[in-house]
């Protein structure tokens, strides 16, 4: 493995998805979780680590399948998959993830090793569909493989972008998809990436969706798979389901009428691009890049771009403010400041805001976290206190919190 197999990267389109949208033909890549599909499997050249892995209902071993490796940053290798395995037992896919990859490991690049060899060793893999997947501190790790191994074709990367990378001449491009909430700190990092990449031969898709610091759900999970799978019918690798082509076209237009039947202008543009991105390559994507222009040029839109541009300005602002308080402040203050962030998320009627104020509880928690560490990885056991409880005000519930917190108490 290369020495920049941890280089930290983020990616590129405004995108954001309601849940309530017309279906009609989309079981052609949407299918019901199967999770009594999914089985732990332990590792033969490790016994102490595992995954969980899903096979397709028609899996045989006489046949080489498609794979998609997964990155949890609380090594749950359950969860990813289970999101997955409606969609990977439509398409054909063998499912992964990891029980042991997670956020701090020391041992990253083993875990990682370990793991991709085990699934490639015992299963039936196509060498040349071999994807990773991750989330937040997972989604850096899939992206880092990209950047580093051959084999990996391509890459669904959730609450992470590229950041500062710049591909070089030689850089090889991959397909990426790249989705995050608009309440995820990160988000950013994905809305950027298509700008990034700009003049590459990196195949992009992002979505920007109504949420926070999470996983996506399974609709938009599945269609970032299905983009990878629509590369791989541009490419020759699988045949080409012009069902499949049809079907999407028509379901994003349904999207988009709906949204411009509610006066959502911001939601119908993101849908707008969402086509023009996942059928990129496609005749059928030109329908989608006319309706970006017309929106682009609206007085509406234009509107709504600098109130969002204003939002992005104020909650800079109060990042800065916030690092300095992390050093300055007691519980007490930290307390008080939670409270009012809460309240403003709850009660705010405007998006733009609402998803600030979500997004500044989310950089928050991995502030505290980051000093806890720091803190702790410092032998200096009395700021780790004081940062954890910190932690502990804005954040209550994170697994990280719960883990700091037991090992300051002892």
């Amino acid at each position: 493995m290369k020495k920049n197999f941890f280089l930290i990267v983020s990616l590129p389109l405004l995108l954001f998805a309601c849940s309530e949208k017309p279906k009609n033909c989309t079981d052609l890549w949407q299918g019901d979780a199967d999770t009594n599909r999914i089985f732990k499997v332990t590792c033969r050249y490790d016994s102490t680590q595992s995954y969980e892995v899903y096979l397709p209902a028609n899996y045989t071993p006489e046949k080489k399948w498609p794979v998609l490796l997964c990155f949890d940053p609380h090594a749950d290798g359950r969860l990813p998959v289970s999101l997955f395995c409606g969609t990977a037992g439509k398409l054909g896919y063998i499912v992964a993830g990891s029980d042991n990859s997670a956020n701090g490991v020391a041992n990253i690049e083993d875990v990682v090793k370990t793991f991709y060899g085990d699934v490639i060793g015992r299963y039936s893999i196509d060498s040349s569909q071999i994807y990773a997947a991750g989330f937040s501190g997972g989604g850096r790790i899939a992206a880092s493989l990209a950047l580093s191994w051959s084999n990996i074709r391509g890459v669904i990367s959730c609450s992470a972008g590229l950041p500062g990378f710049q591909p070089a001449s030689g850089t090889r491009p991959f397909v990426m998809a790249a989705l995050a909430g608009d309440g995820d700190f990160n988000y950013s990092e994905v809305e950027a990436l298509s700008e990034q990449l700009k003049g590459t031969k990196f195949s992009v898709y992002t979505s920007i969706f109504h949420g926070a610091h999470a996983w996506p759900s399974r609709e938009q999970l599945a269609l970032a798979l299905l983009f990878l799978h629509l590369k791989a019918m541009q490419e020759g690798i699988v045949a080409t389901d012009h069902r499949i082509v049809t079907c999407l076209k028509n379901s994003l237009i349904d999207s988009l009428r709906y949204y411009h039947q509610n006066r959502n202008i911001a939601d119908e543009f993101a849908w707008a691009e969402r086509g023009a991105s996942l059928l990129s390559g496609y005749k059928e994507a030109g329908i989608f890049r006319k309706k970006v222009r017309a929106i682009s040029s609206s007085s509406e839109f234009r509107k709504y771009l600098t109130e969002k541009e204003q939002v992005l300005r104020m909650e800079e602002m109060l990042r800065m403010e916030y690092q300095k308080a992390f050093t300055e402040k007691d519980t007490a203050w930290w307390r008080k400041e939670a409270n009012v962030l809460r309240s403003k998320l709850d009660g705010s009627s405007d998006g733009l805001k609402k998803a600030m104020h979500e997004r500044l509880l989310a950089y928050l928690s991995i502030m505290a976290y980051t000093y806890t560490n720091r803190s702790l990885q410092a032998g200096n056991r009395e700021a780790a206190r004081h940062f954890v409880a910190i932690y502990g005000i804005i954040d209550p519930k994170n697994p990280d919190y719960l883990k700091f917190r037991s090992q300051l108490s002892d």
